[in-house]
């Protein structure tokens, strides 16, 4: 997923750039180009995929998916299933609330819940994520009210003797054995213990901490530790994603370093990234559990990554790894070509399709590189602000789909080589639904869209409601030229509808570090998500993942979609285990998306690499865990 926020920016300056990276050059180490921006190297806070990249080099979690799409561990010794039996399915009861007050003596009527204490629970529950909604089912018992949540929950509700309300849950659950390998440790020499994991679980759950789903640590109900390499997690539903602890949000955090950090109360999300050594203390060797620790960073300029001497795993072949930060990419082209640096990756979006197929052709005759294009789950679509009055009528949505070409960007910029997208759902996915309602460029259906739904043409060539003129703005990160080309081919496509669209693009520093973060658009915003195979799209489809500065700007919903057909069918999803049931969900939750037009589709991206021959064992993945996380693997054979 590519987002952005925190302190931690590193800022390009070209100049510094040119000096640190050929001040280096050594025979030992590999130089790798990157135009992309990391804002954090804590790892419970990041959520782009340039970090992402990093954390492949120095952070590693229980499992992952490699670049065949399967599930692997990584620092542990087992996969928890239910048929190797280090995963049992049992029943919780829990007292999930006592209000003692009589505020609520009154408040529930047998039918239905009051809006008053569905507000109220959807604050108090928040170690146990409830979400309920006004209609949520409610059956007279005879010891009070019986609710049924989401398919997963059932609650019994009483009054007590001070007329308040009495909670009592009832979960079925899962606990999962994990083991984590002896050699596991740090790169201070420290060993990797249970003890890291449930740091890492109490930070993600504290509301003062941005995490892009909170719901991944308050679906854990307790982690029973055995000893201090073995433990025992215990969750709150039984999904078909029940043993997938993966690598983006449940990596260990070192609590011989960091075991105070939440001993004085945070006061606000920007205190987590102002307090965490990732952000104060960043080569400290103890915070890197990978291949690599961080040897050196200079803002602006470059990582140094050098081998950790105590990684679990087989020794990194290559002693040392250079990041060169470079924002143009034009000059990281030609850094490739001067031999400044050695290799362009392709998962943080280094290079754009059609700049890969322009290397290739102006430069066929060079036999140092090969030229590979790595299709994957790398959506790249158009998000709006459904909060704007404009944007709350499907008619509108769909008539901006039906005035794309995209088939024309797709064929003019990209030679044909991209995947249109329907929805969010890749048709490499294996619950990609085909039989789903298509938008084909129809700017005669856009205008009867539009027409219908009150949008009336004036004599300026605008359309105009209500005395508004149809205006909104369109953003994506400053000096990205494949998207600005993206998005001034579809200003004019727009305008022939009798829009008008305003560009308005910022560093992207700026647009994923606050305006994306916090859904603060107020039309559309154009960028991308990268995913694992089979991922519900939770954290940024579900109402309960709506950013705000209520809950610390906390879900990456940023469009604030709120659809509770949508809610249900995402649920649904997670919580059927057998595959052929949970198609069925898949099916309509792709249908609801396609009818409903939540996001703009756009496509989904090919990744470029541009490897030299003589780096060997380079396997990218197309999915969310970059080819850095078989680094260890990468080796330099023949380098000229």
């Amino acid at each position: 997923m590519i987002r952005q926020y925190g302190l931690f920016i590193i800022l390009i300056t070209m100049v510094l750039l040119a000096v640190s990276c050929k001040r280096y050059k050594d025979p030992e180490a590999l130089y790798l180009g990157t135009s992309q921006q990391f804002e954090s190297l804590d790892s419970i806070i990041a959520e782009m995929s340039a970090t992402s990249y990093i954390h492949g080099f120095t952070n590693r979690g229980l499992i992952r998916f490699d670049h065949e799409w399967k599930i692997t561990t990584n620092i542990c010794k087992e996969l928890p299933t239910f048929e190797n039996g280090l995963a049992v399915k049992y029943v919780r009861n829990n007292v999930l609330l006592i209000k003692g007050d009589g505020k609520y003596k009154a408040t529930l009527d047998e039918g239905k819940l009051s809006q008053e204490l569905v507000e109220d629970w959807n604050m108090k529950l928040q170690p146990y994520r409830v979400v309920l909604a006004a209609d949520s089912p409610v059956e007279k018992t005879e010891s009070g009210w019986k609710i049924k949540d989401s398919g997963f929950l059932e609650y019994q509700v009483t009054t007590n003797k001070d007329g308040g309300l009495e909670v009592r849950g009832t979960t079925n659950c899962v606990k999962m054995t994990f083991e984590i390998k002896d050699t596991a440790g740090w790169g201070d020499g420290s060993p990797v213990i249970v003890d890291d994991f449930i740091l890492t679980w109490n930070v993600g759950r504290d509301e003062m901490v941005r995490v892009g789903a909170r719901e991944n640590y308050t679906d854990i109900l307790e982690i029973e530790k055995l000893s201090d390499k073995k433990f025992v997690v215990h969750k709150k539903k039984i999904d078909y994603q029940y043993n997938r602890l993966t690598e983006d949000w449940f990596k260990p955090m070192p609590s011989h370093i960091m075991g105070n950090i939440l001993d004085k109360k945070l006061d606000s999300p920007e205190a987590y990234e102002k307090r965490t050594p990732y952000t104060n203390d960043p080569t400290n060797p103890g915070l890197y559990n990978g291949p690599y620790v961080v040897k050196e960073l200079e803002l602006g300029s470059h990582l140094i990554l050098e081998r950790n001497p105590h990684f679990y795993g087989t020794p990194a072949k290559i002693k040392r790894i250079i990041i060169c930060l470079i924002e143009d990419t034009s000059t990281l082209e030609a850094y490739l070509l001067s031999g400044t640096i050695d290799y362009i990756p392709g998962e943080v979006g280094n290079l754009s399709l059609d700049q890969g197929i322009s290397f290739e052709k102006r430069h066929s005759t060079r036999k140092g590189y090969d030229v590979v294009y790595k299709s994957g789950l790398i959506y790249e679509h158009i998000d709006m602000a459904h909060e704007n009055p404009m944007f709350q009528d499907r008619r509108v949505r769909r008539a901006l789909m039906h005035g794309m070409n995209r088939k024309a960007i797709i064929d003019q910029v990209f030679e044909g080589k991209l995947t249109m997208a329907h929805t969010n759902i890749s048709p490499l996915d294996s619950v990609y639904w085909d039989e789903i309602m298509k938008y084909k460029y129809d700017p005669e259906k856009a205008n009867k869209l539009l027409e219908e739904a009150g949008w009336k043409m004036k004599e300026d060539g605008f359309r105009y409601k209500n005395g508004k003129m149809f205006q909104f703005t369109f953003m994506t990160t400053a000096g990205n030229k494949t998207r600005e080309l993206v998005q001034q081919v579809l200003q004019a496509d727009w305008r022939k509808l009798g829009m008008r669209v305003d560009i308005k693009n910022e560093p992207a520093r700026v647009y994923f570090g606050k305006t994306v973060k916090q859904g603060s658009y107020t039309g559309l915003a154009l960028f991308a998500w990268i995913s694992s195979p089979e991922n519900v799209p939770k954290t940024t489809m579900h109402s309960i993942n709506i950013p705000s500065a209520e809950n610390g700007y906390n879900g990456q919903n940023s469009g604030k979609y709120n659809n509770p057909e949508m809610d249900t069918a995402l649920v649904d999803c997670e919580l059927e285990l057998e595959f052929d049931k949970r198609f069925e969900h898949w099916k309509k939750l792709q249908k609801i998306y396609a009818e409903e037009v939540p996001v703009l589709p756009l496509y989904f991206r090919a990744d470029v690499f541009i490897l030299p021959k003589w780096l060997k064992n380079v396997n990218p993945t197309g999915n969310q865990y970059a080819s850095s996380y078989d680094a260890e693997k990468w080796e330099i054979v023949g380098r000229p």
